[in-house]
């Protein structure tokens, strides 16, 4: 694809940056602001706990990467 102005598509691309780097700021921001919440008792715990044992979301995410990767294994294809 060819851009008959080159500075139009550079500043699409810092404007999409600019965007990604204030998504990811804000949303670095709300998930700190929640987590002193909870730590402070202001906000109820939202933790998972199996049998008195906290689990840690990296597991939940690790065990659903590997039951996707079985599915993908382990499944005929279609078609």
């Amino acid at each position: 694809m060819t851009v008959a102005n080159p500075s139009l598509a550079r500043n699409g691309r810092r404007r999409l940056m600019r965007r990604v780097l204030v998504a990811f700021i804000l949303t670095f921001i709300l998930a700190r602001v929640l987590v002193l919440l909870i730590m402070a008792r202001v906000l109820p715990d939202l933790y998972l706990y199996l049998g008195g044992t906290h689990v840690h979301h990296l597991n939940m995410g690790i065990f659903a990467l590997a039951a996707v990767a079985g599915i993908l294994l382990f499944t005929p294809p279609q078609g």
